[in-house]
């Protein structure tokens, strides 16, 4: 089967470029990901089923190239109406795809109509990367970790937290001003976050927009952290049943077959 992947190129890796890498990787055999850049939609002419990802790069002429075939929409993030995520393909895939949310949260929060038959699958995480070694002593306090590229993500009210409790590092692309509990480190490779997050005891996400899914509090419980966060992250339920998100890349592709 060749399965046509549609998706958004973007200078820093997000939550959304992690989870479409570990889908990809977990392909089972028999399956062949083309990718179907916006400049190279003929590729879509040879492929059985076609998976829809962040596509705001994507022209109009896009909905007839996918017209007739069987198409997985997964959506990870809300695709606001007042943004530029929201395009033909867009108002195209929420009546003619199958609809895949990462969260409760997510689906509920959905600034669009929500099609009858959209699905829930979180993003793939393998959180044995991420385990505690017992007895390992934590010498961290807080920290923040994530993209502070995008509006919502609570960097302030983090700020806020940790002036009033505790200091916190902030990882990733952040831009606060640093006091002497505020403390910018800067970007750290995905590689790399397991082994920070194993050093802190509290891990502080507040952000102030729903959060539909939220990677980095799932990599942070599973690596043993006290979590700081509010009711906005989607992530949480699925906290109550991680199996889930170990067998999201099977569950993903099993969807895509049957398409």
């Amino acid at each position: 089967m060749k399965v046509a992947w549609l998706a958004d190129t973007v200078e820093f890796a997000g939550g959304a470029e992690l989870t479409q890498a570990e889908f990809r990787a977990a392909a089972p055999s028999g399956i062949e990901v083309v990718e179907c850049p916006p400049g190279a939609l003929d590729a879509l002419a040879a492929c059985d089923v076609a998976c829809v990802h962040n596509t705001v790069s994507y022209p109009a002429e896009t909905v007839d190239a996918l017209a007739g075939k069987p198409v997985l929409r997964y959506w990870h993030d809300l695709a606001w109406p007042d943004s530029a995520a929201h395009t033909t393909l867009l108002r195209w895939a929420l009546s003619h795809a199958t609809n895949v949310f990462t969260s409760p949260l997510h689906r509920a929060r959905f600034p669009h109509t929500v099609p009858e038959g959209s699905r829930l699958i979180p993003p793939a995480i393998g959180l044995g990367r991420y385990g505690a070694s017992a007895g390992r002593k934590r010498v961290r306090g807080a920290c923040w970790l994530g993209s502070g590229q995008h509006a919502g993500k609570g960097l302030l009210q983090a700020c806020e937290w940790a002036e009033a409790n505790e200091p916190v590092d902030f990882w990733g692309h952040v831009a606060v001003p640093e006091t002497a509990r505020v403390r910018v480190k800067g970007p750290v490779p995905h590689d790399h976050v397991g082994t920070i997050l194993r050093l802190y005891r509290r891990f502080v996400f507040l952000p102030t927009h729903p959060e539909p899914f939220g990677r980095a509090v799932v990599e942070a419980w599973a690596a043993g952290c006290e979590l700081i966060v509010n009711r906005n992250v989607g992530a949480l339920a699925w906290l109550e049943k991680p199996e889930a998100i170990e067998s999201a890349s099977r569950d993903f592709w099993r969807l895509v077959e049957d398409l």
